[in-house]
């Protein structure tokens, strides 16, 4: 570990916050709600690092929704900062999971929607709870029954037929559940900081 780079990391308000803030690999989008600071200014922190590399980018040929997470140098820098800030080191326990393909759910609406998805549900149900949840959220049912139908393909729900209703609903299967943990994270790490 060289102490220029820790200096340098440990100069810059936005650096040092964005590298406490990293616990799991997230967006910059998903970091700028976290941190407060807005979305380019994490990008631009966030090319920084990589230039450096102390982070990588895990979905590289994604246009958007980039994952980011740290080097096993990236690491001991994450340690050292949050040591030197009075903080424990950080344990990762979150689940095997293709971040790649967890990247493609960090659009709005897909993020929404493994969010919503708790139980059985139909599309009108989802997209009332996303309203309910998220007021600001501009999402039409249409827009439900289409993302559905990719996460049908793509096998992060499956369809149930409950009793004698006449329509199907949707829920989670096991990759759905681990996508949708992994959501939740963020709103963990939002609310504790």
């Amino acid at each position: 570990m060289r102490k220029c780079v820790l200096s340098w990391l440990t100069k810059g308000k936005r650096r040092k916050t964005i590298m406490i803030s990293l616990k799991q690999p997230m967006t910059a989008k998903q970091l700028s709600i976290i941190t407060g600071f807005r979305e380019y200014c994490c990008s631009y922190v966030l090319q920084e690092l990589l230039r450096a590399r102390i982070i990588v980018c895990l979905n590289p040929h994604a246009t958007r929704s980039r994952l980011y997470w740290f080097t096993e140098d990236g690491r001991q820098y994450q340690n050292r900062i949050l040591k030197m800030q009075g903080l424990p080191a950080l344990k990762f326990d979150f689940p095997i999971v293709n971040w790649k393909f967890y990247g493609w759910i960090c659009y709005s609406h897909r993020a929404e929607i493994i969010k919503a998805l708790t139980e059985p549900m139909q599309p009108s149900s989802i997209r009332r709870k996303i309203i309910k949840q998220n007021p600001v959220m501009r999402i039409s049912a249409n827009n439900v029954t289409d993302i559905l139908r990719l996460f049908l393909k793509k096998k992060i729900i499956k369809p149930v037929k409950i009793g004698k209703q006449a329509h199907l609903r949707y829920e989670l299967t096991l990759l759905g559940k681990q996508l949708q943990g992994i959501s939740l994270n963020l709103l963990k790490f939002k609310n504790a900081d």
